[in-house]
């Protein structure tokens, strides 16, 4: 997200863009697989939203890259807006469910 707010001059484009994108796919595969790994480990109540989670952000940055390939304008924009609301979300409550399981407890704190 960073190099796309970096380069607001125009130049976000194409390879910016495409760096962005690679990124966001390879941190899915990473993150999300160890995150999933975790989450069934520690009988996470939740796993099963989480994941719907995690699926909507591929299908999402696989969109991306469809609309990097036809060149979309507003893509860089919508990229860090999809980002920003990702990572908010990603720090909300589900992070702090998975660190009390993970220390024990066997049911989400609220």
């Amino acid at each position: 997200m960073n190099l796309l707010v970096e380069n607001e001059d125009g130049s976000r484009h194409s390879e910016t863009i495409a760096s962005v994108l690679d990124r966001m796919t390879k941190y899915a595969h990473y993150h999300f697989e160890t995150e999933e790994a975790l989450m069934l480990e520690y009988e996470y109540p939740e796993y099963e939203s989480h994941r719907d989670d995690h699926t909507q952000f591929k299908m999402k940055t696989a969109q991306f890259c469809l609309d990097s390939l036809q060149r979309k304008e507003t893509l860089p924009d919508e990229v860090i807006s999809y980002l920003r609301h990702w990572l908010d979300a990603s720090y909300s409550k589900d992070r702090y469910e998975i660190q009390a399981l993970s220390s024990g407890a066997r049911s989400p704190v609220i």
